[in-house]
Formats: structure tokens, sequence, C-alpha cells
């Protein structure tokens, strides 16, 4: 399978991961710069999912990194199942912090008429618009890494058929790791879904209880 625009290992998957790095790396630093972001929920729950958001994406960026110095693929199905689901999961945390932040924004800025803290105020906007396109980079790689995964699975269901029942066959025999992950695929992505959503409940319902708007 040949390598596509945005897939990992190619030179515009690597300026995806660190424009997403960047994004967010920047909003964080808008948002830390200010002196009274630790008052508003969404504004903490912002800086923790781009700090999440800047490890994932450096990671990838470096593993693309190598894999162009190497000449490598990454299109190893367990690989871009990890991606697909990183990328998803992060994405999915990015769009609720961008979200909710912009709620606290135009909320000073539109529903209370303006903002005390000008400078500051502005910062705020510039770290969500930050947010934002860093979220805008997250969900091209997510499609992409979506895309790539049924491309992968297909290629492989057509061109290695039985062979590839022969491997998982013997991978299952010996007890292997490979073959767990192989029989267990779909639990364990589905497994790795929960644990990203409920991380996302936990950080929503601090948010409330802290007195968050829900109507934000």
């Amino acid at each position: 399978m040949k390598n596509f625009a945005g897939s990992p290992g190619t030179w515009t998957g690597l300026v995806l991961r660190m424009g997403q790095c960047l994004f967010a790396a920047g909003s964080i630093a808008s948002m830390a710069t200010t002196t009274t972001f630790f008052n508003y929920t969404a504004f903490c729950y912002l800086i923790a999912s781009m700090g999440l958001q800047v490890i994932w994406s450096f990671g990838l960026a470096f593993m693309d990194a190598y894999a162009l110095l190497r000449k490598k693929v990454l299109h190893n199905p367990v690989i871009v199942s990890l991606f697909a689901v990183g990328d998803w999961v992060t994405a999915t945390l990015s769009l609720a912090a961008s979200a909710s932040s912009a709620g606290i924004t135009v909320l000073y800025f539109g529903d209370l008429g303006g903002c005390s803290f000008v400078e500051e105020c502005t910062k705020y906007q510039m770290a969500v618009a930050l947010a934002f396109l860093s979220w805008i980079t997250i969900a091209i790689s997510s499609l992409i890494m979506l895309w790539l995964l049924a491309a992968v699975k297909w290629t492989r269901n057509t061109v290695c058929g039985a062979v590839k029942q022969d491997i998982i066959s013997i991978a299952m025999k010996a007890g292997s790791i490979g073959g767990f992950y192989l029989n267990f695929k779909p639990h364990i992505l589905m497994v790795m879904a929960q644990i990203g959503y409920t991380f996302m409940y936990i950080i929503t319902e601090a948010s409330f209880n802290h007195g968050m708007n829900p109507s934000v």
C-alpha cells in the first residue's frame, strides 16, 4: 500500500503533528501567562487537554521523523489502530476544552458587555483560537487514521487471506501477545475509547462541581 498525504511516516503527516503540537503549546503559553485563569475550571481544563495534546502529538511527530530518516512504513495494523484511537480521544478532549473555554470567553465579551482585564481577556481569546486550530489539525489526522485503518485491513484481507488465518492460529496456539491482541483487538480498542471518555466525564463533572455553568 502506497503512502498518501497525512499518513504516518510522511512529510505531510509530520507537518500535521508539528502543527498540533505548536498550536497546543501556544494555547497553553497564552493561557498560563494570565494571572486569573485558575479561577475558571474551563480554562484549567483547556490547559490540561492541550498538555495531553502536546505529549501525544510530539511523540507521534518523533515517530514520523524516525520513520522518514529510516525510510520505514508505519502501516502496521496494530500501530495504525493505536494511532486512530489516540487521535479520536485527544480530538474529543480538545474539542470539549476549546468549546467550554470559548463559552466563557463569549460570556465575558458578549453577555457581560466587556472584560475588565483587557490584556488577559485578549490572551484568553488567543488561547481559545489556538486550541481550535490544534483541534482542526488533530481532527484531520483522526479522519486520515480512520481511513488508513480501513485501507490497511482491506489490503491485508485481500492479499493475505489464508496466510493471515494460519498466522493467527499459530500465534494463538503459542499464546503470544500478538495472537492475544489479534483475537481481542475490538475489545481492547473499545476499552481504550471508554477510558478516554471516562477521563473526559470526570473532568466535566469536576467542572460542574466547581461552579461551571452547565449551559456553557
